[in-house]
C-alpha cells in the first residue's frame, strides 16, 4: 500500500508534468479519471483543489477531454503514470480570480 500522502503525489506529478490516475468520490459516487494535473491551489474558502485537463473517465461536463477541478478531500487514490504532458495553451497559474493561493503549478519552480 502506498503511504505517500495524496497531496504529495499530486505536487510531484504537477512538477514532473506526469499524468495521473485518480479515483474520487465527487458527486457522491466513485469515479475513475485520467488527468493532466496543472495546478494545486487553495480556494478563497480554504479548500485545496486540483485543477487540470481530464483525458478520460467520469465527468458531468460532457465527454473528456475537459478542464476539471476536484477538491482533494474527494480524491481517494492517486498514482502518477509514466506518461508526461505538455502544459495546455491558455493555462495561467497567476490568475488569482481562479486560483487564490497556489501550492504547485505546472511550469513553475517548486515553492520553498
Amino acid at each position: 500500500m502506498n503511504d505517500i500522502p495524496i497531496e504529495e503525489i499530486l505536487i510531484r506529478a504537477i512538477q514532473q508534468l506526469k499524468t495521473l490516475k485518480l479515483e474520487d468520490e465527487e458527486g457522491g459516487r466513485p469515479n475513475k479519471r485520467v488527468f493532466e494535473p496543472h495546478i494545486l491551489f487553495a480556494s478563497k474558502d480554504g479548500n485545496v483543489v486540483l485543477a487540470g485537463y481530464q483525458l478520460d473517465g467520469a465527468t458531468r461536463a460532457g465527454k473528456p477531454p475537459v478542464w476539471h477541478h476536484i477538491p482533494i478531500s474527494k480524491i481517494t487514490r492517486a498514482s502518477a503514470n509514466k506518461a508526461t504532458f505538455l502544459i495546455r495553451g491558455g493555462f495561467n497559474p497567476n490568475d488569482r480570480t481562479k486560483y487564490h493561493t497556489v501550492i504547485a503549478a505546472a511550469g513553475q519552480p517548486p515553492s520553498e
